[in-house]
């Protein structure tokens, strides 16, 4: 979780990330980005379940580079400060993995989700309904979906799960880029 004077929405993002159903083990690191506000605190509060990273200010960039190094397990989520996971996301997720063991990530579709008011909080995850939306292979967004990805970047990065081995591959975050860092 990279994140940056996010005390308002960090605990909702953490709990949706513990509420997590049929996930034996769970590696939760916040870098936190240089918050000048009590988002550490906040997060600290977990106890030993959330690791918290602290760096000076560099960018999401770099805190999403820092939480995938600090990683060890065989898979990467990145979910940013102020988004919400339904309970079922990594089972899925998890799911589709293996019985597909050629792909390397696994994403789902979004729902925007967006403060009362600029003091927040958040609506509840509740008013959203979870099955709303189809579940399973879309085939129009799965494969070889390069050129796809090259007009429109429709994978939100908290909603794609990743073998850790892409980033050895392929690399990390272009820390350079203040923003659409996850479409490059």
């Amino acid at each position: 979780i990279p994140s940056f004077n996010c005390s308002l929405y960090i605990h909702e993002t953490i709990d949706s990330i513990l509420a997590q159903e049929g996930v034996e083990a769970l590696e939760i690191i916040v870098v936190d980005d240089g918050s000048t506000d009590d988002t550490v605190a906040k997060a600290r509060r977990y106890g030993g379940v959330v690791r918290v990273v602290e760096q000076p200010n560099a960018g999401v960039s770099a805190a999403r580079n820092r939480g995938i190094r600090e990683a060890s397990g065989d898979f990467v989520a990145l979910v940013d400060h102020d988004d919400y996971w339904f309970p079922t996301k990594l089972a899925g997720q998890l799911a589709a993995f293996a019985s597909h063991p050629e792909v390397d990530v696994v994403f789902s579709d979004f729902r925007r989700w967006h403060a009362d008011s600029p003091e927040g909080p958040f609506p509840p995850p509740s008013v959203f309904a979870q099955g709303a939306s189809p579940q399973g292979l879309d085939p129009d967004f799965s494969g070889w979906i390069y050129h796809q990805m090259l007009l429109d970047s429709w994978i939100l990065t908290s909603t794609a799960l990743s073998r850790a081995q892409v980033f050895t591959q392929s690399g990390l975050f272009d820390e350079s880029l203040p923003f659409s860092e996850d479409w490059d």
